[in-house]
């Protein structure tokens, strides 16, 4: 609603009713605002009207340039796979001990095998980790609790940050830290882009298991803790590399 405020006092216009000019206010808006937060913007704002006797009838419908230029940005935010061997090898080395640096390597490691979201990680415990068959219990998740399967590589950054702590408690720092140590690895990285951050590994890991891998899509989303259906129209969108990849297999076939 501070947007709407906003355009009245630009506007000069001291009261409210059913004709205000809701098209002229978009177009205002979107000259702010994505189309997608325009369209959160304007149901706040119809629903206030309603709220106060004046419904508004009004539709929205993104303009397609807009639609395009959305689309083209949000291919830009994921990874790569030499992007995430990057990560994958980022050795931190402005972390102020090695117990920090173990313990940050470990988390991206997590992230990059399980494809967990950040919340799931955090919330590690001791006993959930079992080296013997590499896996560690994701027991809180907003979905559907599981086991994570990490890499060699991770179990050895796991050990040495383990030599170094004692684990009676969280392996990890809350999900916001981690948030942060995983958003200036990026940075450091110089791999950081509008829209990045943990979450886009657990994309990564969707993609590359269904569309590299071959995986079937039910496996996929047991793995991530998801439904197929989510899976399937959230996480997969296929890198114009992985689809030659694949064209170039059929053609082959």
């Amino acid at each position: 609603l501070e947007s709407l405020r906003r355009y009245c006092v630009r506007n000069l216009m001291s009261a409210l009713d059913g004709d205000f000019p809701m098209q002229a206010y978009v177009d205002d808006l979107l000259t702010r605002v994505t189309a997608q937060s325009a369209r959160q913007y304007i149901t706040v704002v119809k629903m206030f009207f309603k709220h106060i006797g004046h419904p508004v009838e009004f539709s929205f419908k993104a303009p397609s340039a807009q639609i395009k230029a959305n689309k083209t940005k949000r291919l830009e935010r994921w990874f790569s796979d030499k992007e995430v061997d990057l990560c994958r090898e980022w050795d931190f080395p402005n972390a102020q001990s090695d117990l920090i640096r173990h313990r940050n390597r470990a988390l991206v490691g997590m992230l990059i095998d399980t494809g967990a979201r950040i919340s799931e990680i955090a919330a590690i415990r001791a006993q959930d980790v079992v080296f013997q068959k590499r896996t560690a219990h994701l027991g809180v998740s907003k979905t559907q609790p599981r086991a994570g399967f990490f890499s060699e590589q991770t179990e050895g950054h796991l050990l040495e940050f383990k030599s170094y702590k004692d684990w009676s408690a969280e392996i990890f720092p809350p999900a916001d830290r981690c948030k942060h140590i995983v958003i200036d690895m990026l940075k450091d990285l110089k791999i950081h882009k509008p829209g990045r951050g943990p979450h886009t590994f657990r994309h990564w890991v969707a993609n590359r298991l269904y569309f590299d891998k071959g995986m079937d899509i039910i496996d996929v989303a047991f793995l991530l803790g998801d439904s197929p259906e989510v899976i399937r129209k959230t996480y997969l969108h296929p890198t114009p590399e992985q689809m030659r990849r694949r064209l170039q297999k059929a053609m082959a076939a």
